[in-house]
């Protein structure tokens, strides 16, 4: 994914890593066992994938914030937490990260 805010970022795809988490009521999963009654984990990730498409975010908070925002498009979905790590950004470190949660 191209993102960054010095000049040398924008030029080459980057690692990124993203972690996420979210609470449901599974319920009437536990009971059901059908994939109606729950989050389809598959069709939020794809989602979370088409970001990558997005070329004018600078940084990994708006990617987070992103994210977030696509995740709790799902109605059954009340509160995710989202972690963005980048690869390599700073000397030194395997990677920067943040974490942000939303209800």
């Amino acid at each position: 994914m191209i993102i960054g805010i010095e000049d040398w970022e924008r030029k080459d795809k980057q690692e990124i890593l993203v972690d996420y988490e979210f609470e449901c009521d599974l319920s009437k999963v536990g009971e059901s066992d059908k994939i109606e009654d729950t989050v389809d984990y598959k069709t939020v990730n794809k989602k979370i994938l088409k970001l990558q498409e997005i070329s004018n975010i600078s940084t990994i908070e708006k990617l987070a914030s992103l994210v977030c925002r696509t995740i709790l498009e799902n109605p059954k979905i009340s509160k995710t937490t989202v972690t963005v790590m980048k690869m390599g950004a700073l000397r030194w470190s395997d990677c920067v990260s943040v974490q942000i949660t939303r209800p």
